[in-house]
């Protein structure tokens, strides 16, 4: 049994064997395994990698897969090119606002001075709820944002406070947020989370039915909640493990919404391929997380730096594949704690199973440091 993970042209051979091979960017749609970052490799060659080294099989692997059927009752939307005909990509100034629009039905406005995104129309209705808007936490306050144009059209919006920057970016006619999110110490916080607060007329399905509170009381902190018969829901329930989850979200009358994560999405992230956290919660709001970091059963270092790409996509109801994103423009960016491929490289190995114990499981191979955590399959 062979693994191999790949740093570009440095390879090193732990065990004698044939070697199968796996690149390590996404292009054209096809989605490949990542790769480490030049730092961790570096560091990795010091000895010092192996904080954590983990040989699991597929006996240990519990997946909550997330109900993503459509079950909307307004199938009247207009097609892609109806869209197209009545909206152009762009942006503009609103008050204290800059609303983008996707030139494909996706209208979006951020809040100059918060970073928060008050609105996302999406259909012809309304998706961000009112009560509370999307951001990072719980909100990161008064924060430093500018806003621009790069050369291949691309809008960037950058929000930055000491010890913490998170930007958005928009493409033409995606109806897409992409997102990254550098973080450092300077910036304490105990959980760093991206939630998208959902309105529930037009977004009313959870990615599970168990994340569904609805006339339930409060059993475990605010956390766990309970009916009449003792039935259980939280947002806990909606956990999956990192290794499988590429895509989560929800749906309702307007469609759907999802994250999309890339290859290195949980690369900074802490607990390993099969560490899982809570994604959804349906309460006031259909509440759509994305959590890079927090302290629910966490037994690592949290690892600062850049969390990322991931991207929240609006789209009719079916889940979506990670191929309907794109993530290589990332390359050409210079966002600040960003790794590109160029600054990666590749590890070799191979699992010796002589007594065919491991020849019916699937394998998973994890390793860490205090920098990064990686896996193959």
């Amino acid at each position: 049994m062979v693994w191999q993970k790949w740093f570009g042209r440095t390879s090193t051979v732990l065990s004698q064997g044939t070697f199968k091979q796996h690149t390590c960017s996404r292009r054209n749609g096809t989605s490949h395994l990542p790769t480490l970052s030049k730092e961790a490799f570096e560091t990795m060659l010091t000895g010092r990698l192996f904080r954590s080294a983990l040989l699991l099989t597929s006996g240990l692997l519990a997946v909550v897969q997330a109900d993503t059927t459509p079950l909307t009752s307004n199938l009247n939307f207009e097609s892609a090119e109806e869209r197209a005909a009545t909206t152009t990509f762009g942006y503009k100034e609103d008050g204290a606002s800059w609303v983008i629009d996707s030139g494909a039905g996706l209208t979006v406005k951020v809040d100059q001075g918060t970073c928060d995104i008050a609105s996302m129309i999406w259909n012809k209705a309304e998706l961000q709820t009112w009560q509370r808007k999307s951001h990072i936490n719980s909100g990161l306050g008064k924060i430093n944002t500018s806003i621009e144009s790069l050369k291949d059209k691309t809008i960037q919006i950058s929000c930055k406070t000491p010890g913490l920057e998170h930007t958005y970016l928009f493409r033409p006619n995606e109806n897409v947020i992409y997102m990254g999110t550098y973080h450092t110490k300077e910036y304490e916080m105990g959980n760093l989370r991206f939630i998208a607060r959902l309105a529930r007329k037009p977004m009313d399905n959870p990615m599970v039915p168990e994340c569904k509170i609805d006339n339930m009381t409060a059993i475990e902190g605010h956390d766990v909640f309970a009916d009449s018969k003792g039935i259980t829901a939280s947002k806990f329930y909606s956990g999956i493990p990192f290794i499988e989850d590429k895509v989560h979200g929800v749906t309702g009358d307007a469609g759907g919404v999802f994250f999309i994560m890339s290859d290195y999405a949980y690369e900074r992230s802490v607990g390993g391929p099969f560490f899982r956290d809570m994604n959804n919660q349906c309460t006031e709001a259909n509440e759509l997380t994305l959590c890079m970091f927090s302290d629910h059963t966490r037994f690592e270092d949290y690892r600062y730096g850049f969390h990322g790409p991931y991207a929240l996509i609006f789209n009719d109801g079916k889940q979506p594949a990670v191929s309907d994103v794109d993530f290589a423009f990332f390359q050409d960016l210079n966002l600040t704690g960003f790794v590109p491929e160029t600054g990666r490289g590749s590890w070799t190995g191979t699992i010796t199973d002589k007594n065919g114990v491991l020849s019916n499981s699937s394998v998973v191979v994890g390793f860490s440091n205090a920098d990064a955590q990686y896996w193959v399959k």
